[in-house]
């Protein structure tokens, strides 16, 4: 999935600051998506921001000259030496993980003109519709010259310029120029940023931005994870083990029956990836985590009379057996990835109800 936003959504919103810019940008971090702007787009929301930031300053300037005529003390504020330099590309570029802006250049103004002429939507008349021109085709340019089959939100709060009446179906004309174009996108249309958020986007499952959560608070808990980690597998049975690592490991062997195991970390957690969380309330978060354990130790004893023939064949499997009085020790060092659900008190700083629902050996 791909979003393109244009540029009246972001009227009012300079700098991401809204619930549904909230929602929207975590929404696309956690979930790997990618915002779509148009350079043309950037350059109208800075043109608006620096307009707007103009007018306010002048309104207050002028408030603050008829306060200080009716006032006994004057208040001396410079209003225009406070405004801050507006960058919009920045604002984006700082909240959003995957962005790419999409030029506008290499559209011929030849093509422009003639759909001016024309009044090919999305113009209306000869001068009104040319920058949601530009905007449109050099949209469609860049789907087509990347090969970009993903599916695209459009977001356009104008949509008597792009949608038919009452729908969010785009005009005919659109239609052929995404067939001209040979884009093999599918198009989900909204009208407003709220609208495809209600859609798409559930606020419960990215109430939080994962990379946040992971950096402010989880890599302060690596110890605790595997702690948890080695509690569980040591607590739970053999045949629970084993049905762990079947479900993810089908190249490992079928053994003769286990006596006993044991698990072990040497080194711990790297590479970890936050996959959902989610405010149970009370200042706790419900997490399903996925990381790396670098080296483990992962050990299985079998007495000697489950032993069939020859126990060679398990050198390929093990890196160590060692014999015992009445069995083999089986131990493996391997690097495991594991997904696992636990429960984060914040307040308690503690970890609870970890369970594994993965547990892949490297081999």
């Amino acid at each position: 999935m791909k979003i393109f936003i244009d540029t009246n959504v972001f009227y009012q919103n300079w700098h991401l600051r809204s619930a549904h810019f909230q929602l929207l940008i975590n929404f696309a971090n956690n979930s790997g998506v990618e915002l779509l702007m148009s350079d043309l787009v950037c350059e109208e929301v800075q043109n608006k921001q620096e307009i707007s930031m103009q007018e306010v300053a002048t309104s207050l300037n002028n408030s603050l000259k008829a306060f200080n005529k009716v006032n006994a003390e004057a208040l001396e504020v410079d209003v225009y030496s406070q405004i801050e330099k507006y960058n919009f590309k920045n604002i984006l570029v700082d909240n959003f993980d995957r962005l790419t802006f999409i030029p506008y250049d290499s559209i011929p103004q030849k093509k422009l003109v003639h759909r001016a002429i024309k009044q090919i939507k999305p113009f209306f008349t000869e001068d009104k519709g040319y920058r949601d021109t530009l905007i449109w085709l050099s949209l469609l340019e860049y789907l087509k010259h990347n090969k970009i089959k993903d599916e695209i939100i459009f977001v356009q709060a104008n949509a008597n310029d792009f949608f038919e009446n009452n729908s969010v179906n785009f005009l005919p004309e659109l239609l052929v120029d995404i067939r001209d174009y040979g884009v093999q996108c599918k198009f989900l249309n909204y009208k407003s940023l709220n609208a495809f958020l209600k859609d798409k986007v559930s606020e419960e499952d990215h109430l939080y931005n994962f990379d946040k959560v992971q950096h402010e608070i989880l890599d302060h808990y690596d110890l605790e994870i595997q702690d948890e980690i080695s509690d569980y597998l040591n607590s739970i049975s053999t045949e629970e083990l084993m049905r762990l690592i079947n479900n993810d490991n089908t190249w490992f062997p079928n053994m003769p029956v286990i006596n006993s195991h044991k698990f072990e970390i040497i080194e711990g957690i790297e590479d970890p990836l936050i996959i959902g969380c989610k405010d149970t309330g009370a200042s706790r978060l419900s997490i399903n985590y996925e990381f790396e354990l670098r080296s483990c130790v992962l050990s299985f004893t079998i007495l000697d009379h489950y032993l069939l023939g020859d126990p060679g064949w398990m050198h390929k499997y093990f890196q160590e057996l060692e014999e015992l009085p009445n069995g083999l020790l089986l131990s493996e060092y391997a690097r495991i990835r594991i997904e696992a659900s636990f429960n984060l008190s914040i307040n308690l700083k503690r970890i609870n109800g970890l369970t594994i629902d993965r547990f892949e050996i490297g081999r």
